[in-house]
């Protein structure tokens, strides 16, 4: 698997083809490239991620342990709710699709999060969003990466 393949979420396959997207979001790692382009885009490389306890590391932010632990981070919950309101406002001002990426270190875990909760967020007002996670199977760099 290339650094440039997308993997989009289960989670949103549900979106009938007849409906445009309206809000894209990629959740990415700095490891593995170039943050995506995109309208707005956020680092994740400052919220907690305890890959160190066992099994975190195998773990993806797929998971609820995963999720819980990063949400729990101060900031994480605000910067999920910040970035689903600022992509709704650019997206009313624009009239256009709206790309948000959120990148980490690894690109598996808080940025897989934040990418599922701000769609989350934002599918509550009925607006059709895509997810992606373009490096949630890459295998973690040997030095770890910067956080």
């Amino acid at each position: 698997m290339t650094a440039t393949t997308m993997h989009t979420d289960p989670w949103a396959i549900n979106i009938p083809p007849t409906t445009p997207v309206q809000i894209v979001v990629t959740s990415f790692g700095y490891n593995h490239g170039p943050a995506p382009t995109a309208d707005i885009t956020m680092d994740a490389r400052r919220l907690h991620i305890p890959t160190d306890r066992p099994g975190m590391q195998r773990r993806t932010g797929r998971s609820a342990k995963v999720r819980r632990t990063v949400l729990a981070t101060t900031g994480a919950r605000e910067l999920v709710r910040h970035a689903a309101a600022y992509a709704l406002d650019v997206m009313v001002a624009t009239g256009r699709r709206v790309t948000i990426a959120a990148g980490c270190t690894e690109g598996r875990h808080a940025s897989v999060v934040l990418a599922r909760e701000i769609a989350r967020l934002i599918r509550a007002d009925d607006i059709t969003v895509r997810v992606e996670h373009r490096d949630i199977d890459q295998v973690p760099a040997v030095d770890g990466g910067a956080r």
